[in-house]
Parts: C-alpha cells; structure tokens; sequence
C-alpha cells in the first residue's frame, strides 16, 4: 500500500472525502439547469443512500453479538470511571481534612513522638540493666570452669556499661562497685593461675625418686647440663609447640565445650590475652618477674623432701649416709623441671610479644625477658650449692648481678670456709650429705 492509499484509509482523510462529496452534490443540485437534471441527480443520491443503508443493516445483523458485547463492555467501564472519580474525589476531601487535622495536632504528636522515643530507650536500658544483674552468676560460672577470657570479656564489657551508658542509675552502685573489686579479684586470679601454669604444672619427680638407681646414670647429669635446647620428655609437656613456632597474628579464642588446660599453650595464651583485656600486663609482667625466684626455690625445697622421703629408711636420717647420689638426684630432677619453667616463660614471653606485635603501646622495660629468667635460675642453683658446700659469701665471691657475667669459678666452692648460716633452700638431711 503506498502513501496516498494510506492516507485515503485513515480517518481524517475520509471525512475530508465526505465533505467534498457533499459540497458537490450542493453544487451540482444548485447549478443545475433543469428539473430533469436535479431529479436525476436525486434519484442516484438515493439509490446511494439505500444501498449504504442495506449494507450497514447487514453490517450490523453479521457483527451484532460483538457490537452488543462492545456497548457493555463500553457501559461497565464508564460506570466504574464514574465510581473512581467520585472516590477519588472523596480521597482529596479526606485528604485535605487530614492536612487541616494533622496541621492542628502537630504539637501533640511531637510530643507523643519525644515520648515514644524516651518509652524506647528506657527500655533498653531496662534490658542492659536485666543483663548486667545477671553478670556476677555468669562470671563466676566461667570462673569455675576456668574459661578466664570469656569471663574477663564479660566483666570489662560490664564495668564500661555501668560507667558509661548507666552511670546515672543509683540502683546499681553496689554493683559496679562489687565489679570494680571483682576486676581486681580476678587480675589476682589469672596472675596465679598463670604461675600455677608455668611452676605448678611442672611434672612431679616423686616417682622417679621411688628408689630409683640414679647415681649409676651419672652421665644423664652431664648431658642434660650440655643440652643447649632443653628438650622436654614428660608426658605433659612434650606436646607442646615450640614457642618460636607460635604464630604472632593469630586470633586467640576460646571453647567453651573443652577442657582449657588441655593445651598448655594455649592456656597460657588465654590468660595473657586475658591479662590484655583487663589492661594489666604491665603490672602483671611486674608480679610474674617477682615471683621467679620465690618459685624456683620452693621447687627444690619441694624436690629436696622428695629426695629425703624417697631414700630415708625409718629411723635413719640421710645425714649419716653421705652419698653425694643423693645430691645427683636432687640436681637431675631440679635441672629438669627448671627447664620445663623456663619453657613455658618462653611461651609467656612469646604471647605477650604477640600483644606488642598487634600495636598495644607497652614498653620493654615493663616486661621481662629469658635473661632475667636465666639469672634467677642462676642465684638459686648457687644458693644451693652454696648452702650445700656451707660456702660464705664474701666480696670474691660475688654471684653474677646478670645471666649474661662471667660465672664465679666453681672451685672456689670447694676451698674450706669458716660455716655461716644462710637461706634454707635444701631439706636439713640433705645439706650434710
């Protein structure tokens, strides 16, 4: 179909076509000449007009199912037109009228507002309330189950909400001050617990001493003093890792389903990230350094009894036997577990440079190194020796102030010295053999 075709079909071009069709039948009908030509004219306009009016009569009868379906369709939309503009229109009035109403209650509702948003937070803060009561009963259950992180978590989150978001309640005086003092109770805790991990875990020698033939193993002595790595064989503590092998950037965590000392290490670990939390390692570097030479010497007055109930027969007293095998024993077992603690300084040592690592400001001279640990275990082994040999001291014979000075030379120990009394480290029986 080409242009004019569809501009001939399209509706304006017929109505055009139809004015043109009846301005010339006006003009023909107006000029004619004659009667005969007008009627003529007539005649065909009417044969036009009935054979348009038959064919829009069959139109209608072949189309008049869907023109009615039209019409319906046509009567049902306008109704609902009608229907939506009137709810639209009543829409607009209700809308206006709720402007009006809204613009006269806006006070009110700003301070029903305020209220809803008062109501709402002090409903939080009922619930934090409700939280932190039960605070004390949990702490204590992890506690009890030495789950020391978790119940350090428990309590710093605790404190810093009761002197932050509820400090202004008075109901909860007693506690925050009730947790203030447990923060303290608890530092005491990790700071012995962490003791017990590195002194008190130390294997139990009493059944190697069961009358064990230790002076015919002199030679353990020699190569247990020549090991410069000091390995470990007890059961509980040569599964451990070596500190140089923890990793620095490792997240510690804690589960709540297993036993915590079950790994050593890690336990450890727990207790100085704990330590951290409650922003303690300084002070708590401070009481583990104290604390080494008070422990070392109450290992070997706890070995040296062992010696004496191991080896004294009813009635007899090891003072009359003079056997240095006994003083062999003694030193075996006390250079064993010596290097068990300092073992586990190391893994202490390593946790809390894993805590400088992270970027906690700590300085180095509040912390200890193995140096400090080493000289402990130096004074101790020659107060022993010195209380066993009844050496005095004098000013040429000055023990090391450090791990790191020349050593006194041992055969000063053996020249005759008029007796002293000194500290009692060795059992009485002991010291005369």
């Amino acid at each position: 179909m080409d242009e004019t075709e569809r501009i001939t079909t399209s509706p304006s071009s017929k109505g055009r076509e139809t004015s043109e069709f009846l301005m010339r039948i006006v003009r023909t009908l107006s000029h004619s000449a004659d009667f005969e030509q007008r009627e003529k004219e007539k005649a065909r306009i009417d044969k036009a007009y009935k054979q348009s009016d038959k064919k829009l009569g069959e139109l209608v009868t072949a189309h008049y199912e869907d023109l009615t379906k039209v019409t319906q369709d046509f009567s049902r939309m306008s109704k609902c037109i009608n229907d939506s503009r009137e709810r639209i229109t009543k829409i607009r009035e209700d809308l206006s009228s709720c402007k009006t109403l809204l613009h006269c209650k806006r006070d009110e509702l700003r301070r029903l507002w305020i209220e809803g948003v008062e109501h709402k937070a002090m409903v939080a803060l009922l619930d934090q309330v409700e939280l932190i009561k039960e605070v004390p009963v949990k702490l204590d259950n992890f506690i009890i189950s030495k789950h020391y992180l978790h119940a350090t978590d428990l309590l710093v989150n605790a404190v810093a909400k009761l002197e932050k978001p509820l400090a202004g309640i008075d109901a909860l005086r007693d506690l925050k001050a009730e947790l203030i003092a447990r923060n303290e109770q608890l530092h005491e805790t990790l700071i012995e617990e962490l003791n017990k991990q590195i002194y008190a875990a130390v294997p139990d020698q009493s059944a190697s001493l069961k009358r064990s033939p230790s002076y015919r193993r002199g030679s353990n002595l020699t190569k247990q003093l020549s090991d410069p790595e000091c390995k470990q064989t007890k059961p509980n503590t040569e599964m451990l890792k070596p500190p140089e092998m923890m990793e620095l950037n490792k997240e510690i965590k804690e589960d709540l389903n297993g036993n915590p000392e079950e790994n050593p290490a890690h336990f450890i670990a727990v207790l100085v990230e704990a330590l951290f939390v409650l922003r303690k390692i300084p002070d708590s570097a401070e009481g583990i350094k104290s604390k080494i030479e008070p422990e070392l010497s109450a290992i070997v007055a706890r070995t040296s009894q062992q010696v004496v109930d191991s080896y004294a027969q009813p009635g007899e007293s090891l003072s009359s036997q003079n056997q240095p095998r006994f003083l062999l024993e003694l030193l075996e077992n006390v250079f064993h577990q010596f290097r068990n603690v300092a073992r586990m300084h190391k893994i202490v040592l390593r946790n809390l440079q894993r805590i400088i690592v992270s970027g906690v400001p700590v300085r180095n001279e509040l912390l200890y190194d193995m140096n400090d640990v080493w000289s402990k275990i130096q004074a101790v082994l020659e107060l022993v020796l010195r209380e066993y040999l009844d050496v005095q001291t004098s000013s040429r014979q000055r023990a090391p102030t450090s791990f790191d000075e020349p050593s006194t030379d041992i055969n000063s120990y053996f020249s005759k010295k008029k007796p002293t009394k000194s500290k009692k480290v060795l059992s009485d029986d002991l010291k005369v053999i």
